[in-house]
Formats: C-alpha cells, structure tokens, sequence
C-alpha cells in the first residue's frame, strides 16, 4: 500500500525551496450513497463508487480521507457503537436513500472497499473520524418519545458535554429541536466512561488497515455555554480537587474547566496514538485562544486552549488541518506553528477547504491552488468533499491542471 513517503513524490505544483502541495479530499460516503447514485439499483453499486475513486486519482486527488462518523453512527459493522440505520437511526427525511445506504453495507463494508481502490489508482487513504460528532441521531416525528427514552437510556450523561448533561427526562426534553433533528450532545472527555468509549472506538476503526487517521472537529450537535445550563459532575469534581473551592462560574474558573477538558482531549490522543500502529494522525485545527479576536476564530467549544504544544510534544498528532469558524474554510495561520509550538517536529500543516454545498458561488478554486503553490507554506489542502466531483466534474480538471486559465467553476448544488 502506499506510504506516506512514497506519495509525497507524487505532488504536484510545487516552488522552489517551498513545500509542495499535496491535494486531498474527504469523502462522505452517506453523501455519495444517497445524491450520487444514478441507477436504478437500490444500492450504491461498487461500480459506480470506483469510477468516482478513479476519476479523483486520474484528477490529481492524491489522499482520500473517508468519513467513517456519520453524527455518531458508523459506516462499519461495530460492537461498541452503532451502524446507521440500525435500531432505526437513519434520516427519516431521505428513507429511499437511507434504506439504500443501509442495502449497500449488506453488499459490501465501505471501509474495506474505500481502502481497496484508493490503493488500486495509488492513493492514501486515511480514517477520518469526528472527534466530537457522537449523538446526532434523526427519527421521524410521530417515534419522538420513544427515541427520547431510548437515547436517554444509551447516553446515560456521560456523551453530554456541559450544556447537556441533564438529570431526567424532562430536561432532556427540554433540548430538542423542532425542526425534527435530534442532536444531543458531544463527547466529555474527563469522564473517564466517555474516554473508554472513545478510545474503544478508535480501536475499531484502527484495526482497517488506513494509512494515517484524520480526527475532524466537525460536528452537528448543538453546543451552549455550559454556565447557563451547567457542567457535567466528573468535572466539577475535578475543579474542587485543583482549586480547593466550589466552581463560582468567574472566567477564571471558567478557564480552569476548559484547561481541564484540554488535558483530557491531549490523553484521547495520546492512547489513540499507542494503538494506531505508528501511522500518522492529523487534527483538524481550530485556531487557538492566542486568535480570538481573528474574523475566522471558532468559539463553537467556547474558550477551548487546544493543546497543541502538548500533543506535539508527546507524538500523538503528526499533523494539522486549519479549520475555520463554524467549521468552514479556515485562515491561513501556519505561521502560529513554530519550533516552539511544534517541540522542533517535522509536522504537516494543511489548510481545509469547503465545497459541499455551503461553497461560496464565488470561491475560486484555480486561483486559490494557484496562491497555495506559490506561497509554499501548506503541505497539503483538504477539499471537503467528494461529491463535488460527481456534481462538478470540471473541478479535476482544475485540480490536475488541465483547465484554461482563468477558468471560473460554475458550483452546483445538491
């Protein structure tokens, strides 16, 4: 299979004395299962899957990230969490689609079959997981009460990060949406049963053999400031034990919770860095406090000091993926990542780039390549995602450098 090595002298568009840049692209296999399919089957045929594979290798793509967190299911049989579709989690609102997501695991494990023809056309092809996206579950209306009780029962408080960790049903309740989306929650990572589980199912997910890991801070669960709706326990016990007082809810304290939580995200990396095999992992990063006052600052997880440094130093992360605000496209801030930031490592820096359907019209994907290549400050760019190739098959040609210059790509939209 392809090393990290082997694929680096495969780049294209490179300066002299400045980095190469390395093009990548995520693939949400949902997203191809249900919009990409054109056939009268009711399932995602194999066939179809390989020729969009094949045409991103032949277009210049040369890693695929393959989403395998679907907000909290999986795209792989699991015995710690759960595959979509089962015990009727699936998008009530696309139930054709949904049933024919659900038809294709019975024909083949997207995992394997990702992992398999990326190989074949030369690619990587890495994990990519949610670090946070843990308990978006979808039902159909009239099943809301029994789908209540039935998450309540499975999450038992431990998922819920501050805002929803909730006492009874009636508080439960209380959080749910109207529009029919049921988000409950992200994952706490102090809470040492929320940590086993999270590690166990890395664990899963590292036993395919991927080239390298990508843990994204995407995340469909709604998040609200927990000194309105209050911290989980574990962590308040935590803050008692450090400070010697109870949690006044000032910024100061706020801080120590959120220093708390940072050290506990740096030991979810660490353990997942002990089971991956050696094989790199890279993190989808918000900017850090230090840019709080950037336009592009995400303050989704309030004042997260994300532990950057940290996780250099121990190993755990072999890379980074700039991410923007509300997880769109990112600032360019690379330059934060010094020797003193990075421990002295040789560590990839990439930038994330959207083209689902929040793609701005007017995003120039040419002009924006043709920046990167000359700046030579990125090692790689992640086009999230695939799809968009299905629907703007000119993108390729962009990407490989066939298309006449100056061409604007006119996005289209699912």
């Amino acid at each position: 299979m392809p090393s990290q090595s082997t694929t680096d002298s495969t780049r294209t568009g490179c300066t002299p004395g400045g980095k190469e840049l390395l093009v990548s692209s995520t693939i949400d296999f949902l997203d191809c299962a249900f919009f990409c399919h054109d056939g009268p089957e009711d399932y995602y045929p194999q066939e179809e899957y390989e020729k969009l594979i094949r045409n991103m290798s032949e277009g210049g793509i040369r890693k695929i990230y393959f989403r395998a967190n679907v907000c909290g299911l999986t795209h792989y049989p699991t015995a710690v969490s759960r595959q979509y579709g089962c015990d009727d989690a699936y998008h009530y609102a696309f139930r054709k689609q949904a049933q024919w997501l659900k038809e294709t695991y019975r024909r083949y494990n997207p995992c394997l079959e990702t992992i398999r023809l990326g190989h074949k056309y030369g690619m990587e092809v890495w994990g990519w997981e949610s670090l946070y996206d843990d308990a978006g579950l979808k039902y159909a209306p009239q099943d809301l009460m029994a789908a209540e009780r039935k998450t309540f029962k499975r999450l038992d408080g431990w998922v819920l990060l501050d805002p929803w960790y909730v006492h009874n049903m009636d508080a439960f309740a209380a959080h749910i949406s109207e529009q029919g989306l049921y988000y409950y929650g992200v994952a706490e990572f102090a809470v040492p049963k929320a940590m086993e589980h999270k590690v166990a199912r890395f664990a899963e997910l590292a036993a395919y053999p991927f080239d390298g890991f990508m843990f994204n801070t995407r995340c469909h669960s709604g998040r609200w400031d927990g000194r309105d709706f209050g911290y989980n326990p574990e962590v308040m016990a935590i803050f008692e034990r450090r400070s010697g007082r109870a949690f006044a809810g000032s910024d100061e304290d706020v801080a120590a919770v959120f220093q708390i939580r940072a050290e506990a995200i740096a030991e979810f990396f660490r353990r997942c860095k002990a089971i991956s095999r050696n094989r790199p992992i890279f993190f989808s990063a918000p900017m850090p406090p230090e840019m709080a006052d950037e336009p592009t600052y995400n303050d989704t997880f309030g004042p997260m000091p994300w532990p950057y440094r940290q996780m250099f130093r121990e190993g755990s992360i072999d890379g980074v993926m700039m991410i923007g605000k509300n997880f769109r496209n990112g600032t360019d801030f690379s330059d934060y990542f010094t020797p003193e930031v990075t421990g002295g490592r040789p560590v990839k820096i990439g930038i994330f780039r959207e083209l689902g359907d929040d793609c701005p019209q007017d995003y120039d994907l040419q002009q924006e390549l043709k920046e990167f290549r000359a700046a030579g400050k990125l090692d790689e760019v992640e086009l999230y995602e695939s799809y968009r190739f299905h629907l703007n098959p000119e993108a390729l040609d962009v990407i490989r450098g066939t298309a006449p210059a100056g061409f604007k790509i006119q996005w289209k939209h699912m």
